[in-house]
């Protein structure tokens, strides 16, 4: 799985500028297949390093990473 700098930069930025109502409920059984767009533009290599990447940061440092509603 080789993801270049400037994709993860790209995947990054976008999460800067997403607001966590953009995404699909955390706390809630959520199907409504609701997700910020810019994800339909990443391979399934890059989703998993987004996955990954996620799921290393904390809850908080998450939060502080993306736009405040």
């Amino acid at each position: 799985m080789m993801i270049s700098e400037n994709r993860k930069k790209w995947i990054i930025d976008n999460l800067h500028k997403t607001k966590l109502s953009e995404f699909p409920s955390f706390e809630f059984e959520d199907d409504s297949g609701k997700y910020p767009k810019w994800m339909d533009e990443m391979t399934d290599d890059e989703d998993e390093w987004f996955i990954n990447f996620i799921d290393s940061l904390s809850e908080q440092e998450l939060l502080n990473m993306m736009a405040k509603n």
